[in-house]
């Protein structure tokens, strides 16, 4: 009930705001994957997740700050802020119990989005040292891992990324790179090594679409 209506009244001004979109054709059809984006600020989630539910036509997770989801737990309920909203708490205390949700998301079939580098970036040059939960939940779920540059409004503070995301004509632009598949490693042992290799390949093809360097 929920989709046929946003499908036809919030998708469309969020698409609006997306000026350049490319890479549409590296979407795997027909079954799940993550995909791995820089994060600029408080607006590209829901930017990306409109282009997802639009041309991939499933919804999106995303793991995120354990902070936020209480926050909208609070207002709008569990149900909603998990099915609705798409959201899965980053959990400080017990980080494999966030990856272990997403695995079960990406069994039913769903889209699991993360930023790698864990926080907002505001380094124009460099990207930051990527986190391996995308890489240890691609080989647990064997799964391929898209990655994606964005491009859009910084925003250092929750009130700038509510002003932007209403009045900012800063142009939008999402650019789809080619999936990763790891499936020689998935034999492998999950070693500390493996999964610093793998980030490392998810963070260049990252860097490479959004134009910034990974120095690690």
């Amino acid at each position: 009930m929920l989709y046929p209506f946003l499908n036809k009244t919030l998708l469309p001004l969020l698409l609006r705001r997306v000026k350049n979109l490319e890479g549409l054709e590296n979407l795997p059809e027909n079954r799940p994957f993550i995909f791995c984006v820089n994060h600029l600020g408080y607006l590209e989630g829901i930017f990306i997740k409109a282009v997802m539910i639009r041309h991939a036509h499933r919804n999106v997770y995303f793991i995120t700050k354990e902070i936020y989801w209480r926050f909208f737990k609070k207002i709008i309920g569990k149900k909603a802020t998990e099915e609705w909203l798409g959201m899965i708490p980053r959990l400080n205390v017990e980080p494999a119990g966030s990856l272990a949700v997403a695995g079960e998301y990406l069994k039913k079939g769903a889209i699991i989005g993360i930023f790698p580098e864990g926080t907002r970036n505001f380094d124009p040059q460099f990207l930051l040292k990527g986190k391996t939960g995308a890489a240890r939940l691609a080989l647990r779920a064997r799964v391929p891992v898209v990655p994606m540059g964005y491009y859009g409004p910084v925003t250092r503070r929750k009130r700038q990324g509510v002003v932007k995301f209403f009045r900012s004509k800063e142009k939008i632009k999402i650019i789809i790179g080619q999936p990763i598949y790891f499936d020689k490693y998935y034999d492998n042992e999950i070693t500390k090594q493996l999964l610093d290799e793998l980030t490392r390949k998810i963070m260049v093809e990252i860097g490479k679409l959004c134009d910034k360097t990974y120095p690690y």
